[in-house]
């Protein structure tokens, strides 16, 4: 009797569906498979340069040079007064520093505004005078610092581009 009714079973139409949904199933995670086993992502093949390390942070060495970094003040735009040479700023040296400045405002163009020398670590400039007055408008400008030591040896510098607007 137990026969029967597995072979009644096996006629019946949820048998049927049932072996469908199976079969599906599989296929489907057949072409998965072959669809990731085709995408895999390439090993690194790079090889390290055999002279470096894997970095752990700074090396305590006795060093003859100062290692102390330099501040420069950064901003993205600047405003002045059009058709006069005196102009309200704030640039400096900030106090942290161990370097003397010179600074310069230049335009894309290469007109330089304004030049100074020898500025001292917490010094710096409210007011300025620029070399010519400006009209209204936008300029594409840059402050260009240069650092020396006590001894006038040069040391890094900077380059911050900026908007210039003169109104």
């Amino acid at each position: 009797m137990n026969n029967l009714i597995a072979n009644d079973f096996r006629k019946s139409p949820n048998f049927t569906t049932f072996l469908i949904v199976i079969l599906l199933v599989i296929i489907i995670l057949v072409l998965l498979l072959c669809r990731s086993c085709g995408q895999s992502e390439p090993a690194n093949t790079a090889t390290p340069d055999s002279n470096g390390i894997v970095w752990d942070g700074e090396q305590q060495i006795n060093n003859t040079y100062e290692s102390n970094s330099i501040s420069i003040p950064g901003f993205t735009e600047m405003t002045f007064a059009a058709n006069t040479t005196r102009q309200s700023v704030n640039l400096y040296n900030p106090d942290n520093n161990f370097a003397i400045m010179n600074m310069s405002i230049v335009l894309d163009d290469g007109t330089e505004l304004w030049h100074e020398k020898n500025i001292h670590p917490g010094y710096g400039f409210h007011e300025i005078t620029i070399n010519r007055p400006l009209e209204r408008g936008d300029y594409a400008a840059k402050l260009v610092v240069s650092c020396t030591d006590v001894n006038g040896t040069s040391l890094n510098g900077g380059v911050i581009k900026f908007n210039l607007h003169v109104k």
